[in-house]
């Protein structure tokens, strides 16, 4: 299943595991919350392409723009696109 946000960067604020969900994403844009997503898969691929877990329209995302991956004892949060950046609570991950 996608989600979609319009208009919106992406944050991963929080991450919970309720009734069988491997994450929840929540998506703000400046800091005023945009809306949220649960996901039951171990990989999310975050982008504009429909082909995205979590498709976010926005100018500074890319296609192609991330993946979390969620393992027994962590979460990675793999930048796909270089060019534009990758942000994590609003700290630029490199």
């Amino acid at each position: 299943m996608n989600s979609t946000c319009d208009n919106s960067h992406a944050q991963a604020n929080a991450f919970s595991k309720d009734q069988g969900q491997k994450a929840r994403l929540f998506v703000y844009e400046n800091l005023r919350y945009v809306g949220e997503s649960a996901f039951t898969k171990e990989s999310i691929l975050i982008g504009k392409s429909s082909e995205a877990d979590l498709v976010l329209d926005h100018q500074s995302i890319a296609d192609i723009h991330a993946l979390i991956q969620i393992g027994r004892d962590q979460v990675l949060l793999i930048n796909k696109n270089i060019g534009n950046g990758l942000r994590l609570n609003g700290l630029a991950i490199k």
